[in-house]
């Protein structure tokens, strides 16, 4: 009898251990995406200034993103550790990409806004569009990756996520 009963306790201990792994997932996975949120939030403020063709405003919201982006790979680097890193990972991959088209793209069309107005022709307007569409195709094609490894991290530790279509979030729920 001591033997079934030392069995019982011991699969309820992994029970347990599995809900405890699965609230400090869910804990994980909140803390990367709010990081990855507020990144999120920064790149649509720069895009709202580029609307203004102001070289000023482009600056400062340039600035404040590529700020943002390194708090919050700060944010990452602290967020709550687990076992599973790929979460971690990937959003940090993510953002990278995000810093990239900061410090490329961005600076480009920022560049060629500072043309005056006599002089900016429509092969201007073309690379600024040109620009424009590979700063979406590269932060769509990191967002469905890091998006894809969330799904993945969820259905390891056994949690639903709800799409945000606002912003990167997928909480658990």
């Amino acid at each position: 009898m001591k033997k079934l009963a030392l069995v019982i306790l011991t699969v309820a201990s992994f029970y347990s251990c599995d809900r405890i792994n699965q609230k400090i997932a869910i804990k994980h996975n909140d803390a990367v995406i709010e990081a990855s949120d507020k990144v999120v939030f920064a790149f649509d403020k720069l895009n709202n200034s580029l609307a203004t063709f102001n070289p000023d405003s482009i600056d400062l919201a340039l600035a404040a993103y590529n700020l943002q982006i390194n708090n919050s790979i700060l944010e990452l680097n602290q967020a709550v550790s687990i076992n599973d890193t790929s979460l971690k990972v990937g959003t940090r991959e993510m953002l990278y990409v995000f810093k990239s088209v900061g410090s490329n793209e961005f600076k480009q069309i920022r560049t060629i806004y500072q043309i005056p107005d006599s002089l900016y022709t429509e092969k201007e307007e073309k690379e600024v569009t040109d620009i424009a569409s590979a700063i979406d195709e590269k932060i769509e094609a990191a967002q469905l990756k890091q998006q894809n490894i969330q799904k993945a991290f969820a259905k390891r530790f056994n949690f639903e996520l709800m799409f945000n279509k606002d912003s990167l979030k997928n909480k658990a729920h």
